[in-house]
Parts: C-alpha cells; sequence; structure tokens
C-alpha cells in the first residue's frame, strides 16, 4: 500500500513583505498545490493522503478557505484524508461530515485499513508523560503515527518538544510529523523512522530549496520524498572582490543567476572588498532583475577594499589608527581585516551596527 504524507500547507498565508497583488496570486499557488497533490496521489493509484497538521495558517480561516479544502476532500471520494490538526489550525473549527474525512482528537485515535494502522494525537498544550505512555501499537501491523510539533533527541523534560527517546520501542514504523517546513528524517528505533515531509511550497526566506511530500510504501517500507513544484524560494551570494567596477560586477551577477527560474522568490546577497562607487549598483539590479523573478531583493555587504599600506603614510588621526592597529602582534589577521572594515565605516560617517 502507498500513501502520501504531507503537512504545513499554510493554506491563506498572508506573504506580508509581497507586494498586494501578488499575495492573492502565491495564495492561488498553495490552494493549486493541494489539487495537484491529489491530482497526483488519483495518477498514481494511491488511495490515502495524511495531512500531519497546519492546513490552515490561521484558527480562524475563512469560509472561502475552508469550502476550498472541503470540496477538494468531497469531490474525490476514492480518496480518504487524515487531518490532524498543528498548533495554527487547532482550534479551527470543522463544520462539516465527510465519510472519506478522517479526524483526531487530544487522545491517540486510530484507524486501521488491512495491515495498516495510522494512529494520532492532537496536541493542544503541554505534551505530558501520560501521553507516551498510552500509545499502544500492534507490532504485527505497520504503523504510522501523526504528530505535529518540533522534536528532540533527548528525554527532555521541556513538555513543548516531542521527545523522540519516549517514542521508542513504541512499534512505530513511520512517525508522520509536521511543523518543519524543509524535508528531514531521523531513525526513532532499530524499526522506525521520524519524518517531516516539509510545506508543499516555500514562503518566505525561511524557507528555502525544494518542496514537496513523501510517498509511503508500507510493503518495501521506503519512503520517497516527491517534489511537487518547481517554483522556490532561493538565495544566492555572489562575492565581487574579483570585479574592478560596476560594469563587471554586473556581468558577473548576470552570468550566475540567469539560468535561476523567473517564477522564483529570489534574494541576492553581494559581499566583498572592492575599489569603486557602487552607490547605483542596488537601484541597477533591481531596474534589470524586479520583473525578471516572482520577487527579487537584494542584501548588500560590500567595502570599500583597503590599502593598509597608503593609509599608514598619511599623517591624519586615521592613518595613525590604522598604523595601530597594523602593527599590534596580539590580534590575528582576521580581527585585524574586521576591524578596517569597522573602521572605514566609521571615518566614512556610516552607522555601526
Amino acid at each position: 500500500m502507498k500513501i502520501i504524507h504531507t503537512a504545513d500547507l499554510h493554506l491563506a498565508s498572508p506573504f506580508s513583505y509581497l507586494p498586494k497583488e501578488k499575495r492573492k496570486i502565491k495564495n492561488v499557488y498553495l490552494s493549486q498545490n493541494f489539487e495537484n497533490l491529489i491530482k497526483y496521489a488519483k495518477k498514481n493509484n494511491i488511495n490515502h493522503i495524511i495531512l500531519s497538521g497546519d492546513i490552515f495558517d490561521s484558527n480562524r480561516p475563512s469560509l472561502n478557505i475552508k469550502s476550498f479544502f472541503y470540496n477538494q476532500i468531497e469531490a474525490h471520494p476514492s480518496i480518504t484524508f487524515y487531518y490532524l490538526k498543528g498548533n495554527h489550525d487547532i482550534e479551527a473549527s470543522l463544520n462539516v461530515e465527510l465519510n472519506n474525512l478522517k479526524t483526531f482528537k487530544e487522545i491517540w485515535t486510530t484507524y486501521e485499513i488491512d495491515n495498516v494502522t495510522i494512529t494520532g494525537i492532537e496536541i493542544n498544550g503541554d505534551i505530558e508523560d501520560y501521553i507516551y505512555k498510552s500509545l499502544t501499537l500492534n507490532a504485527n501491523k505497520f504503523n504510522i503515527v501523526m504528530m505535529h510539533g518540533q522534536i528532540i533527541n533527548s528525554a527532555s523534560s521541556n513538555k513543548k518538544l516531542i521527545s523522540l527517546p519516549k517514542l521508542k520501542d513504541k512499534n512505530i514504523d513511520y512517525l508522520a510529523l509536521g511543523h518543519i517546513h524543509k524535508y528531514s528524517e531521523m531513525a526513532l528505533d532499530e524499526k522506525g523512522i521520524a519524518i517531516y515531509p516539509g510545506c508543499l511550497e516555500g514562503r518566505g526566506f525561511d524557507e528555502l530549496g525544494p518542496k514537496g511530500f513523501v510517498v509511503i510504501d508500507t510493503e518495501t517500507k521506503k519512503y520517497n520524498f516527491h517534489q511537487l513544484t518547481n517554483r522556490e524560494v532561493i538565495e544566492q551570494e555572489i562575492n565581487l572582490s574579483d570585479t574592478t567596477s560596476e560594469v563587471a560586477a554586473l556581468k558577473k551577477i548576470e552570468n550566475e543567476i540567469n539560468l535561476i527560474d523567473k517564477d522564483n522568490i529570489f534574494r541576492l546577497i553581494l559581499k566583498g572588498d572592492i575599489n569603486y562607487n557602487y552607490d547605483n549598483l542596488e537601484e541597477r539590479l533591481h531596474s534589470l532583475y524586479s520583473n525578471k523573478f516572482f520577487y527579487f531583493e537584494t542584501k548588500i555587504f560590500l567595502h570599500e577594499k583597503i590599502d593598509i599600506e597608503n593609509l599608514k603614510k598619511g599623517v591624519s588621526l586615521k592613518s595613525e589608527f590604522f598604523k595601530i592597529v597594523d602593527e599590534d602582534k596580539n590580534t590575528s589577521k582576521e580581527d585585524k581585516e574586521e576591524i578596517y572594515n569597522l573602521a572605514m565605516n566609521l571615518f566614512n560617517g556610516e552607522e555601526i551596527n
């Protein structure tokens, strides 16, 4: 049997950093991702989808977004959906009953499909020890356990975290987690594995890289990540220390980013020590690339290349300062470079954070 594991759809996200018209487009994409996930399931004859929390971004989702979610489920009666609420939607009310929608409570709830069990618990507050102790599973079954939250690989007393050691030797084959928006996996014990599928699409610069879902094969016990969309949030750093002019800098940037897909959200980070004026560089970059990508922004951390030997030859306070730092044998080369850069910013009247 094959089962899809997804989580953290965050339908109706605010996207507050985006222009207003693009916020709407991104939310259309989030909804389309759920539709495309279902299309993948139907195309591959997968009849079970588990949703490990934060399907909605808010505890009070609008009627429109709730209707969209439930309509998708109702429109595909051959697929059974297992919806466990997360911290974002734990209070979201369910005002519909569908035969193919299975939900969970704040106690362990189990559904059986032939030799497979899907067991889950919704966490609304502290994770007390009785939660771990009350989990009982049949060793002869393939056991999937659904939880939403941050895991810790120690027997922590922190009741806000899911302790993996406390779930060991519980006959769990697959711990279907939600909450972390990047795919990750960790061995649970000799039998089981814990997996975060990540979100279906990155929404901001804390959600970089490919996003998708996991297909669980209960017979082969193989768990494969599938990227759902080519749209990504990308952050790329380019060092301009080897460029000698703004024209050369723009050419290097063009060569390094020209293959990045236009549908991506893209942040360009520029670093390096240069000896030319770059006051107009940021404005020039935005004129070139703001319309090339879905969203484009820059972070510029360029410094004026410092000629220490030339600075030491002067008779100014600046020259005397650099001479003292350069001759200090107790300061490392790396620390001196940092001091030089901070000092140049101060001498140039820039604020130091």
